[in-house]
């Protein structure tokens, strides 16, 4: 987990995106531990992974609409 906050932290800084990837891991993370321990609050990780891909989805569409010269 501690690779994957580095990584939100750093990309961002870079290219101005947040990396789906980072999405898909935290979705990745919370899925298994909500089926183990529904009452957990994986609720919340399951939260930042969708907000995640969401974000990255919006970048990616933007990043297409924008005109080129």
């Amino acid at each position: 987990m501690t690779n994957a906050s580095t990584l939100t932290r750093w990309v961002p800084r870079r290219t101005g995106r947040i990396p789906a990837l980072v999405g898909w891991w935290t979705l990745g993370l919370a899925v298994p531990s909500l089926v183990l321990l529904p009452t957990s609050p994986f609720w919340l990780v399951l939260a930042l992974g969708t907000l995640a891909l969401v974000a990255a989805r919006r970048d990616d569409q933007a990043a297409v609409e924008l005109p080129t010269s």
